[in-house]
């Protein structure tokens, strides 16, 4: 969209000119420079916020399964009951 943006002012020029000389900058590239450097910024702000959110997001996840996986585990447990018969066994008489 940006890109889309800078293209169409590059087209034409006289218009990002006039933008600039009412913002107040004397240089009008300053400006094109300025507003990238901010929309970069925000950008890398918004990722960020975003990379943090999915960390956060998978440490519960991870979490989650470790406690389903004791729980599992936990109700197995009376399945496996110890057996005394080691299989088949011969008696003598």
């Amino acid at each position: 969209m940006a890109a889309l943006i800078m293209a169409l002012l590059g087209l034409a020029p006289g218009v990002f000119d006039q933008l600039a000389s009412r913002v107040g900058v004397a240089y009008p590239p300053a400006l094109a420079f300025t507003l990238a450097l901010a929309v970069m910024a925000i950008k890398l702000l918004i990722d960020d916020i975003e990379r943090s959110r999915l960390k956060m997001r998978q440490t519960r996840l991870i979490q989650r399964i470790a406690l389903l996986e004791n729980e599992l585990r936990r109700l197995k447990e009376p399945l496996r009951e110890p057996s005394t018969d080691d299989g088949p066994s011969e008696t003598q008489g």
